[in-house]
């Protein structure tokens, strides 16, 4: 799968398990796109140039430092998970984002260029002061060694744990270049 085919990729990953996202609980949603994470791999360059590849090295040593991942099996296609309360007053939402970030090089006019983009997942619902209580938060997940823990901290997290059985209000999937 090439990144900018990721999003028809992981709608067609989808409906090969029998679902339809618009009538999925959050919590099935986080299974089916950390299985698509750990089952679909991305065709990427794995050349990646030096300004690309100090932005990877840094984010390498910082999740190391953390004890997050194993330096050894990182790659240049994460996972993201995120929640929090964003939009205007009176058009905010709480959302509960799952990313899958990529890194590649692109031919683009003639030119090599360094690209990263994110097949995005967002469950939206209308804020509360339960909401409120959870704030926001994020973490990576920066290689497929380190899925299982991923979910069992996004599992423990206040956001999972208040959404995982509800279905959103809004589901939106798109890919783009960041």
């Amino acid at each position: 799968m090439l990144p900018s085919q990721s999003r028809d990729t992981f709608v067609a990953f989808v409906e090969s398990r029998g679902c339809d996202l618009s009538k999925c609980a959050t919590g099935d949603i986080a299974t089916l796109f950390s299985e698509f994470y750990r089952e679909i791999r991305p065709v990427v360059s794995r050349r990646l140039t030096l300004r690309l590849l100090d932005a990877y090295l840094r984010l390498r040593s910082i999740l190391t430092r953390n004890r997050e991942s194993d330096p050894l099996s990182l790659s240049p296609d994460m996972l993201l998970f995120q929640w929090g309360t964003y939009g205007d007053e009176g058009n905010e939402s709480f959302t509960i984002d799952f990313t899958r970030q990529f890194a590649d090089r692109v031919k683009y006019e003639g030119e090599i260029e360094d690209v990263l983009s994110q097949l995005i997942v967002t469950c939206r619902f209308t804020p509360t002061e339960t909401t409120k209580a959870i704030g926001s938060g994020h973490f990576w997940c920066a290689t497929r060694r380190g899925i299982e823990s991923f979910r069992q901290r996004m599992e423990s997290s206040a956001a999972f744990k208040a959404f995982h059985s509800a279905n959103p209000e809004s589901l939106e999937i798109h890919w783009s270049e960041v």
